[in-house]
């Protein structure tokens, strides 16, 4: 009994070094520069709690003042929180927004659009088998989802999946 007591509290210990060997400016190489686009230097954080480690990075890009695009990437227990609303298979459309169900190099996804203000909402989730390991968004302005599109690629979310704890 004490021995599997001692090696469960290794693999916890090995688990957890691992997850905490990841730091917010691993996660800058998947927020890249994008063509046509002006991008500000990666910023990100890092919260080292009791419930784990969480881990935040974004970049703003700007094609003008009217044309901005803010990307997030966000890893740690508080993405099955953020994720939840969407969780939903819900869809709808009205005078004001629409939110529909798309798909991010296979990833979950849900867009919303604010037709007043021509601007979105982007959120995909990275899971695997079932557990949520990242969410990734996109707050864009003047854009419309056609461009958001050719843009998603150059973030290479399925790569960034195998590299998560």
């Amino acid at each position: 009994m004490r021995k599997g007591l001692v090696a469960l509290m290794v693999l916890l210990t090995l688990g957890a070094a691992a997850a905490w060997a990841l730091e917010y400016r691993d996660l800058y190489a998947h927020l890249p520069d994008l063509p046509g686009l002006k991008g500000q230097p990666p910023s990100g954080s890092s919260i080292k709690a009791f419930g784990g480690l969480m881990l935040q990075a974004q970049r703003l890009y700007q094609a003008s003042p009217q044309r901005t695009l803010e990307a997030q990437i966000h890893i740690g227990p508080a993405v099955t929180m953020m994720w939840m609303p969407f969780s939903i298979q819900v869809s709808y459309d009205n005078p004001e927004e629409r939110l529909d169900t798309v798909s991010v190099e296979g990833f979950p996804a849900k867009l919303i659009w604010h037709k007043k203000e021509k601007r979105g909402e982007l959120y995909v989730l990275l899971s695997e088998k079932g557990q949520a390991k990242a969410l990734f968004t996109l707050q864009f302005q003047g854009f419309s989802w056609e461009e958001i599109q050719k843009f998603l690629p150059h973030f290479r979310l399925s790569e960034l999946l195998p590299k998560l704890p």
